[in-house]
């Protein structure tokens, strides 16, 4: 009986999420900008709104100071060709790439070769003349030094917080409690806002954030649903 209603959950949860999208991705005034994201988020995104991967960091990871490292020089870092990096990553024994100092942790490639062929791919579409930044405060190992840089950089941005002392207009403070009962998103000392809210179509962050108008322009703060 569980596993039947979950197999009823997931295809409930793929019919609305078809709905969810194909409503949003219209509502994109402007397509132009490259998503340079610290997590996964960017790839959800582009996949959203159905359009081209132009950035390398889709389905990546780049923790802490890696991440400021990469998008305070980026042009120098899409440059360089990448190598595997030895051993496993932090990301379940996935591949991994390094970029010169950086390592890029690539938990959704099935094997090196293949993130080394996406990376250089997208790579080569990459357009720095609208970046548009995307972090978490647990993914910058909730390093105040860390947080106050990626704050400060000179791009439109948005840091996905739990922590309600840090504020900011490119901050947006995400309620714990309000998805503490939701598979997946509570993980160590982390949060998981791409988990997937039963039933809905939606994940986390698209559940309280409203995506479409952020990068139509708006403040992070201010794009609470």
């Amino acid at each position: 009986m569980i596993k039947y209603i979950s197999a009823i959950e997931r295809r409930a949860w793929m019919l609305n999420r078809f709905r969810y999208v194909h409503k949003q991705r219209y509502k994109i005034k402007d397509a132009g900008f490259s998503l340079v994201s610290q997590n996964c988020i960017g790839g959800i995104l582009y996949s959203d709104m159905g359009l081209q991967f132009n950035s390398p960091t889709v389905n990546t990871l780049i923790r802490g100071e890696s991440y400021l490292r990469f998008v305070n020089d980026i042009d120098k870092y899409i440059a360089i060709t990448p190598v595997a990096a030895p051993g496993e990553d932090l990301a379940n024994g996935k591949p991994a790439l390094l970029l010169g100092d950086i390592t890029v942790c690539c938990p959704h490639s099935e094997s090196t070769d293949k993130a080394l062929v996406d990376w250089e791919r997208r790579a080569k579409r990459f357009d720095g003349r609208d970046m548009r930044l995307i972090a978490t405060t647990w993914d910058l190992e909730e390093n105040q030094g860390l947080i106050h840089r990626f704050l400060s950089l000179p791009y439109r941005k948005v840091l996905f917080t739990c922590d309600n002392s840090i504020s900011g207009s490119d901050v947006f403070n995400l309620d714990a409690n309000r998805y503490r009962s939701i598979d997946g998103f509570r993980q160590d000392n982390t949060f998981n806002v791409m988990a997937r809210i039963p039933w809905s179509g939606k994940r986390v962050f698209e559940d309280c954030f409203d995506w479409v108008e952020w990068l139509n322009g708006k403040d992070a703060s201010r794009c609470l649903l």
